[in-house]
């Protein structure tokens, strides 16, 4: 069987549509006599309308330890909330609306207009490692970005290659054979465009 692929980042798409508009806000968490920490980032595709939240670990922001069992419990289904939310009414509404109500425990900041380039979700974690956390954690928040020539020692063939990097993958359940790489070529389009970042898994079969 072929390998499953999934793409993560478009770059021909970038040089046919290079300017998009979106929006961004900062959700912040503020637990009782603790000063607010920064939660993730609530960025909108105006395009599509289109929620993209980026959200830390409710185990990592600090003070967290001290919320009541109930505070604990939003954090615990927020994400899942918000992107429910924001496929009923419309990512922008909802960005509405937290700006009137958000403003003890949870906190939001004025909305910022952006333009960006690409897949939403890359200008998301963008964001995310800007202002609310870059840390790498190897398969957990970050795979290993490889060189096309990387890619091929993956899969099997012996040559010497080099790791470029680690990349933010998110809305996966990320494994150590899990690595990230650049399709270059049209032979999978439409599906995997040239110049999309795909995630691969190591020692695939056939």
């Amino acid at each position: 069987m072929p390998a499953a692929v999934l793409s993560i980042d478009n770059r021909a798409a970038r040089g046919r549509n290079p300017q998009k508009k979106g929006a961004w806000c900062l959700l912040e968490v503020a637990p009782p006599g603790s000063a607010p920490s920064p939660l993730g980032i609530l960025f909108v595709d105006h395009d599509s309308d289109r929620l993209i939240p980026r959200l830390r670990d409710a185990a990592e922001v600090a003070g967290v330890e001290d919320i009541e069992e109930q505070e604990g419990d939003i954090l615990a289904f927020l994400e899942q909330d918000l992107r429910n939310k924001a496929g009923e009414i419309g990512a922008s509404s909802l960005l509405d609306s937290l700006e009137d109500s958000l403003s003890h425990f949870l906190r939001i900041s004025d909305r910022t207009a952006i333009s960006f380039s690409g897949d939403p979700g890359r200008a998301a974690d963008r964001l995310f490692e800007e202002y609310v956390d870059s840390m790498v954690r190897p398969f957990v928040s970050h795979l290993p970005l490889y060189g096309l020539r990387a890619a091929a020692t993956k899969f099997g063939e012996s040559m010497d290659s080099e790791q470029e990097g680690w990349l933010r993958v998110a809305d996966l359940r990320l494994t150590p054979d899990m690595f990230v790489a650049r399709v270059v070529g049209r032979s999978m389009e439409p599906l995997i465009p040239d110049g999309s970042l795909c995630v691969f898994r190591a020692g695939v079969k056939g």
